[in-house]
């Protein structure tokens, strides 16, 4: 038989990498660091494999404890799905999510498909617009909790950072034009602010030749061979191209991804769904990433 591993030292795993550093994980799961440590260690040992590399800003997992956080979290999904369909009344009722297009495709299909899986008698209405309206929406108790482009107008829990890249045609070189045509989400986006700020401090000529509030629209510029775009890495298609530092673009700061109730919200449902976010799109991170 194979040995088991302890759900607490799991749990105390999860703490680690989803808080970014022992203090916070020992507050977390109401240990002592070094308790925190030392369950640590004996997972590490259990396995027979480094989980962690650690260093005084942050802590990056191994490939081994890539494997485990995979795992680790099917397993706490389990564990809560089997806790709430035995001690907890049936969550029920209508949640209004908000969320970006891009961020919608590509970080949120595996949180929908857990979230159905437990609560199958709520209804997730999906409003996907740019990140300021969403948090007037908000406000205004439009929708009921947002992911969105954190600012300093916009806090909320940071959930990760997500680095802005520039993104090219297929085939066209159109990154060698000059001025530099630009297809960018519509004003109000800190992707565009970015974009046009890193360019004027650069001396780069440009022209903004297309505006879209939707990735929609920048895909169908690029995938015409007329533009350049800048988009989170997580949202760039295969089929185009990352351009890198032979196209003498500027550098851009990442961006960083949160989420957030409607003030005063009374809504169970919505408040796991919150909670069931947070779990799954913290990253290890929590400082921007170096590029």
């Amino acid at each position: 038989m194979r040995p088991l591993l302890s759900s607490e030292h799991l749990a105390t795993f999860l703490a680690i990498v989803e808080t970014g550093n022992l203090a916070r994980a020992a507050d977390r799961v109401a240990r002592s660091q070094s308790a925190v440590s030392m369950q640590l260690q004996k997972l590490e040992t259990r396995i027979g494999s480094r989980l962690l590399d650690r260093d005084a800003h942050s802590i990056r997992l191994s490939e081994a404890g890539k494997i485990l956080l995979q795992h680790a979290r099917r397993f706490r999904n389990l564990n809560e799905e089997t806790w709430t369909a035995l001690t907890e009344p049936l969550l029920e009722g209508r949640v209004r999510l908000g969320i970006p297009d891009d961020y919608a495709v590509n970080l949120l299909p595996p949180v929908l498909e857990a979230f159905a899986s437990r609560h199958p008698r709520v209804a997730v209405e999906l409003v996907c617009e740019q990140s300021d309206m969403l948090f007037e929406g908000l406000a205004a108790r439009r929708i009921d909790l947002a992911v969105y482009t954190q600012s300093d107008a916009r806090p909320g829990t940071l959930l990760r950072y997500e680095p802005l890249v520039w993104v090219a045609p297929p085939r066209a070189k159109t990154e060698e034009s000059d001025p530099l045509p630009l297809a960018l989400y519509q004003e109000g986006s800190l992707d565009r602010e970015y974009t046009l700020r890193a360019l004027e401090e650069d001396g780069r000529r440009y022209r903004i030749a297309y505006s879209s509030p939707s990735i929609a629209g920048l895909l169908a510029a690029l995938l015409a061979g007329l533009a350049v775009a800048v988009m989170t890495r997580c949202s760039v298609p295969e089929d185009l191209r990352l351009l890198g530092a032979e196209a003498e673009l500027p550098v851009l700061p990442p961006l960083g991804v949160a989420v957030a109730l409607a003030p005063g919200l009374q809504n169970p449902s919505a408040q796991r769904l919150h909670d069931e976010i947070t779990l799954a799109l913290s990253a290890v991170e929590t400082h921007p990433p170096k590029n």
